[in-house]
C-alpha cells in the first residue's frame, strides 16, 4: 500500500494534541459538603466498589484516537498498486532514407531493403500480439506510413512496405540522395507516443550514435552487414588558376584499406574564341591509398605540388590543360564490390565562358567605342567571351541574335527585341521607344551636369561637375 498525499499523514499529529489535553484537564471540582454527606456516601461505595467510570473513560480516549487515525489516512489517501504488463504493446518504427541506406552487401540487398523487411515482420509480431505500430519514412521531409496500426488495417500498412521493396528490386530509387532529418522524424515520434511513455521506438539506420535514450533501439545491426565496404568522391571543384583550370577531387574509402585510382576526363575543352569548336580529353587518373577512413584530396594542375599523407598532386601536360569545358567526369578505379556505387561517380559543369555578342553601329564610328570594347574582351577574358560585330558603313544592322547593341548617331526603325540597347547620339527616334523628337538645342554657353544622387553606378570613378552639356 501505498500514499496518494503522503503530507496527510501530519494529521496524526491530533493524537498527540488529545495526549496533552487530557494530561491538562483537572480530573476534580472543588466543592464544599457536610461531613455527614461525605460518610454516608463513602459507606455506600464501600458496600459496592465498581470501578466503571475509569473503563468508561478509557474507551472514549481509544475512540478519539481511533477517529483521528481514521480522519488522517483519509487525508493521506492509501491506495493499492498492482502491477500488471500493458494489455497492448506499441512502437514505432523509423527508417533512415539517406543515400548511404543504398549501399549493398555481397547478397544484393540494400540497407534500405534490409529495414523494410524488418519492419514487416515487426508490424506481423505487434499487430498478432494485440498492439500497435506506427512507421516513419526519415527522409529530407518526414512521411508518416502508418499511425497507430492494429490488427485489423495493417493490410494497408504492409501493402505499402511491400511496394517500397518492390520498387528496390526493381531498381527504383526511392532513397534520397541526401541525408535524412531524423530530428524531424522523432518530432513525429513525441507526437504518435504523446498518450503513451512506454512504447518503443525502433530506429533502422547506418548512422552510429554515442548515445541514444532508453526509449530509443538502435537497429544498426539489422541494416548494417559486416562485408560492407564503399569508396567515394566526397567532394570536387574547378578552380581557375593562372587562367587554366585546377581540379580538387576528395575521396575516401570506408570499411576497407583500400588503393583507388581517381580518374578525369574532360569534354568541350578550350574552344576556339567565337566558334563551337571544343575537344575531348582522353582520360587520365592518379592511384590513391585510402586508410582509416581518412580523407585523402587529389590535385591536378600544371606543375604538381608537394604530397604529403594526405594530399596528392597529378601533373597535368600541355595537352590535358584546359581553360575552358563543357563538363569534367571524374571516376574511381579499383573499386569493385563496392557496397554503394552511386558516390563513384562526379560531374561539374559550367566550365565554358559564356558568351556576350555586342553589336556596334554607327554611321560615323568613333573610336572611343572600338577601344572600349577591345580593353572589356581583354580584361574578362578569363571570365567572358565577348563576340564584338562592327557593321560597316553601308550595312544594314542586325535586329536580333545580340545581348548588347550600341547605336550611335543613325538610328533603327524599330528596336531589337531581344539584349539590352545603348543609343549614343541619335538623330531619330525607334519605333516603339515611347519618345518624340522634336528639335536640337545648342546652349550659348556649357552647363555643368549636376547628380542627383552620389550612389548612381554611372558616377562611380568621375565626379558628374566634370561633365560639361553644350546640346540638348
Amino acid at each position: 500500500m501505498t500514499f496518494l498525499i503522503p503530507l496527510g499523514l501530519l494529521g496524526l499529529l491530533s493524537i498527540l494534541a488529545l495526549i496533552i489535553i487530557y494530561i491538562i484537564r483537572p480530573n476534580y471540582q472543588q466543592k464544599h459538603i457536610s461531613s455527614t454527606f461525605v460518610w454516608k456516601l463513602s459507606l455506600k461505595y464501600k458496600r459496592k466498589k465498581l470501578p466503571t467510570s475509569k473503563l468508561r473513560n478509557i474507551l472514549i480516549f481509544l475512540c478519539q484516537v481511533l477517529i483521528l487515525t481514521s480522519i488522517a489516512g483519509i487525508l493521506a489517501m492509501p491506495v493499492i498498486l498492482k502491477q500488471e504488463p500493458p494489455a497492448d504493446t506499441e512502437i514505432v518504427a523509423v527508417i533512415d532514407s539517406s543515400a548511404s541506406m543504398y549501399a549493398r552487401s555481397e547478397d544484393g540487398a540494400t540497407r534500405y531493403q534490409r529495414a523494410l523487411e524488418d519492419v514487416v515482420k515487426q508490424v506481423n509480431t505487434v499487430t498478432d500480439g494485440g498492439g500497435v505500430i506506427s512507421v516513419i519514412i526519415a527522409g529530407e521531409e518526414p512521411e508518416v506510413l502508418g499511425r497507430k496500426v492494429s490488427l485489423k488495417d495493417r493490410s494497408s500498412l504492409l501493402d505499402s512496405l511491400d511496394d517500397l521493396i518492390l520498387g528496390l528490386e526493381n531498381g527504383e530509387l526511392i532513397c534520397s540522395f541526401g541525408s535524412a532529418d531524423i530530428e524531424r522524424a522523432m518530432q513525429e515520434c513525441r507526437e504518435i507516443l504523446s498518450e503513451n511513455n512506454s512504447a518503443l521506438v525502433y530506429l533502422y539506420s547506418d548512422a552510429e550514435y554515442t548515445y541514444l535514450p532508453d526509449e530509443i533501439i538502435s537497429k544498426r545491426d539489422v541494416v548494417v552487414a559486416q562485408e560492407e565496404w564503399n569508396a567515394a568522391i566526397l567532394n570536387a571543384h574547378a578552380e581557375l588558376e593562372d587562367n587554366f583550370y585546377v581540379l580538387t577531387v576528395e575521396v575516401a574509402c570506408y570499411g576497407m584499406d583500400r588503393q583507388i585510382g581517381v580518374q578525369v576526363s574532360v569534354d568541350g575543352a578550350n574552344p576556339l574564341d567565337g566558334t563551337n569548336v571544343s575537344r575531348y580529353i582522353d582520360p587520365f587518373s592518379k592511384d590513391v591509398f585510402c586508410d582509416a577512413d581518412a580523407t585523402k584530396t587529389v590535385i591536378f594542375r600544371f606543375g604538381g605540388g608537394i604530397e604529403s599523407d594526405d594530399v596528392f598532386y597529378y601533373d597535368l601536360n600541355e595537352q590535358e590543360r584546359f581553360y575552358a569545358f563543357d563538363s569534367i567526369h571524374i571516376d574511381l578505379l579499383g573499386n569493385d564490390g563496392d557496397s554503394l556505387d552511386i558516390d563513384d561517380t562526379f560531374n561539374i559543369y559550367g566550365g565554358r565562358k559564356e558568351a556576350i555578342k555586342i553589336e556596334y553601329f554607327s554611321s560615323l564610328p568613333n573610336p572611343f567605342f572600338h577601344t572600349v570594347l577591345l580593353v572589356l574582351r581583354d580584361e574578362f577574358s578569363d571570365r567572358w567571351d565577348l563576340q564584338i560585330t562592327e557593321v560597316k558603313q553601308g550595312d544594314e544592322p542586325v535586329l536580333d541574335g545580340f545581348d548588347f547593341y550600341i547605336f550611335e548617331h543613325e538610328m533603327p526603325d524599330t528596336l531589337p527585341k531581344d539584349g539590352a540597347v545603348l543609343l549614343v547620339d541619335p538623330l531619330s527616334v525607334p519605333n516603339g521607344l515611347g519618345l518624340r523628337f522634336v528639335r536640337t538645342v545648342d546652349l550659348r554657353y556649357q552647363l555643368p551636369l549636376e547628380a542627383a544622387t552620389d550612389s548612381h553606378p554611372l558616377l562611380k570613378d568621375f565626379i558628374a561637375e566634370d561633365v560639361t552639356i553644350s546640346r540638348y
